[in-house]
C-alpha cells in the first residue's frame, strides 16, 4: 500500500509538471518538420498537421508574413467567437503588456498538444476587445482577464522563443520557454454559395430520429442529439436586422460588468429585438417562474464619428461600448459564419459533455471510497486516488479524440464546402454510435421481456 500511494503522488507530481508545460525536445527545423496525424475520422483527405516545438529558432522576415504573439492552448477557437483567457503568467502578461503599448490588437492562440509536445500548423488569430486587472478579485493567481473576437485561420509557418530577460530566461520547469512568436500566414475566407441544410440535413434528421428511438427504448438523451437540435434551429435562424448588426460585440454596463452582443442575443441574459423603432431586451428565465422582463432602449445614431456609442435603457442602466467592431473578414450571418456557428456549437455542448462524464466518473470513485473506508480496507485511499487520475485521463482522452481532434480538422480545412463535408462526417460518427446505443437497448429490453 506504501508503494501504491508513491505511485500515485509520483503520478501526480509528473501530472502537475506535465500540465504547467511541456517536456523538453531537441532543437528542429519546424519548416522541415510538419507532420501529419491521421487519428480518427480524418477531414475528407487531409490529415492534420503538426509542428514540433523549437528550443531556438530564427526569423526569417519572409515577405507578406506576419509576426505574432502566440499562445499554446487546450481548446479550438473557431472565426466569429468570443475568446475570454485569464492572464496569470509574467511572460503572457508581458505579451499583452507590449502589445498595447505597440498599438497592436491581435495574437495567435493554436491548438497544443502536451503529450506529443508539438503545437496545430493551423491556429485562429484573435483580435483584442479588453484588457482587465483582476490580481485583487483572484489573489493574484492572474493577473488580467483578456477578452477577443477571433477573426479568421491562419498557418503556422515558423515558431521561435521569446527570450524573457527575467531571471529563468522565461523558462518553465522543464526548460522550454513559456513566451512564444509565430510567422503566420492568413487564410482568405472565400463565400460559397451554398445551403449548409442540404449538406447537414440528412445527417441531422437521423441523429435526431434515432435519439427519439432510443428514448422510446429507455436510453438517455444523447448530446449529440442535442447538438443536432439546436443546430437545425441555428442553420433556419434569420439573420439579425440591420439595426442589431450595428450592435454587434462588447459593452459594458454601467456597474462594470461586459455584456456580449452576438446576433439577436445578449449572451447570458436574454434576447434582443427591434419594436416601433426602439430596441427590445427580453430576459431569460431560466428558473420558469418569473414573467419574463422587458426593457428598451433607443437605438443610437451611427454617424461615423468617434462620438462614444451608448445604449440608455429605460431602467435606467446604460451601456457603453468597449470597443470598436472588429476587422472581421467574413460576413458575421453568411453561409461561411454559419457553419462555425454550428461548429462552435457542437464544439461547447461536447466540451460539456465531458465535463459531465468526469463529473460522474468522480462521484462514482468517491462511492467506492466510502465503502472501502466502511469496510476499512487497506490502501483504500492510494486506491481511490489511483483510480481518480485514471478518471482524469480517461476524460481528457475522449474530450481530445471525440471533440478537439474534430474541431482541429474543421479549422484546418481548406473551403467551406470541405468544412461542410467534415463537419457531415462528424456528424454520421455520432449517429453510428447512437445506432450502436440503440442495438444494445433494444436486444437488453427484448432479452427481460423473453425472460418474463
Amino acid at each position: 500500500s506504501a508503494r501504491s500511494a508513491r505511485s500515485a503522488r509520483s503520478a501526480r507530481s509528473a501530472r502537475s509538471v506535465l500540465a504547467s508545460w511541456p517536456l523538453r525536445t531537441r532543437p528542429r527545423n519546424l519548416r522541415c518538420n510538419c507532420r501529419s496525424q491521421g487519428s480518427g475520422s480524418q477531414a475528407r483527405g487531409e490529415e492534420l498537421r503538426w509542428l514540433d516545438l523549437p528550443e531556438d529558432a530564427r526569423s526569417t522576415s519572409l515577405p507578406g508574413v506576419d509576426v505574432l504573439p502566440l499562445l499554446l492552448v487546450d481548446e479550438v477557437h473557431f472565426p466569429g467567437s468570443e475568446v475570454v483567457l485569464r492572464i496569470a503568467r509574467p511572460e503572457h502578461c508581458k505579451i499583452y503588456e507590449d502589445l498595447l503599448l505597440a498599438g497592436g490588437r491581435r495574437v495567435v492562440v493554436a491548438l497544443f498538444d502536451r503529450r506529443k509536445v508539438r503545437v496545430a500548423a493551423f491556429g485562429t488569430v484573435l483580435f483584442l476587445e479588453d484588457l482587465r486587472e483582476i490580481s485583487a478579485a483572484t489573489d493574484g493567481t492572474a493577473k488580467y482577464v483578456a477578452e477577443h473576437s477571433a477573426l479568421g485561420r491562419v498557418r503556422l509557418l515558423q515558431l521561435y522563443p521569446v527570450v524573457s530577460e527575467r531571471k529563468g530566461g522565461g523558462k518553465a520547469h522543464s526548460g522550454v520557454p513559456v513566451a512564444w512568436k509565430a510567422e503566420v500566414e492568413f487564410l482568405e475566407e472565400l463565400a460559397t454559395p451554398m445551403r449548409l441544410m442540404s449538406v447537414l440535413g440528412s445527417q441531422l434528421k437521423e441523429l435526431t430520429d434515432l435519439q427519439v428511438r432510443c428514448l422510446a427504448a429507455g436510453g438517455e438523451e444523447e448530446w449529440a442529439a442535442i447538438a443536432a437540435k439546436d443546430i437545425k434551429r441555428l442553420l433556419e435562424e434569420a439573420p439579425p436586422p440591420s439595426e442589431l448588426l450595428a450592435l454587434q460585440g462588447l459593452w459594458r454596463a454601467r456597474s462594470g460588468m461586459r455584456i456580449r452582443i452576438d446576433g439577436n442575443e445578449v449572451k447570458g441574459l436574454g434576447k434582443l429585438s427591434v419594436s416601433d423603432g426602439k430596441l427590445v431586451m427580453r430576459l431569460k428565465d431560466v428558473t420558469g417562474v418569473r414573467k419574463i422582463q422587458e426593457f428598451r432602449a433607443r437605438i443610437p445614431a451611427l454617424n461615423g464619428s468617434d462620438e462614444e456609442q451608448v445604449l440608455e435603457w429605460d431602467d435606467g442602466d446604460l451601456w457603453t461600448r468597449v470597443a470598436q467592431l472588429p476587422p472581421l473578414p467574413l460576413d458575421g450571418f453568411g453561409p461561411l459564419a454559419g457553419l462555425w456557428r454550428v461548429a462552435r456549437r457542437w464544439r461547447d455542448l461536447g466540451v460539456r459533455r465531458t465535463e459531465l462524464q468526469r463529473s460522474v466518473l468522480q462521484w462514482r470513485s468517491a462511492e467506492d471510497l466510502a465503502r472501502r473506508l466502511q469496510d476499512a480496507e487497506e490502501g483504500a485511499e492510494a486506491q481511490w486516488e489511483a483510480a481518480a487520475q485514471e478518471n482524469e485521463l480517461r476524460t481528457a482522452e475522449t474530450l481530445w479524440e471525440e471533440v478537439l481532434l474534430p474541431c482541429q480538422r474543421l479549422l484546418q480545412a481548406p473551403t467551406c464546402a470541405e468544412r461542410a463535408e467534415a463537419f457531415r462526417d462528424v456528424l454520421a460518427m455520432q449517429a453510428t454510435r447512437l445506432r450502436l446505443q440503440l442495438e444494445v437497448l433494444e436486444s437488453s429490453n427484448s432479452g427481460r421481456l423473453s425472460d418474463g
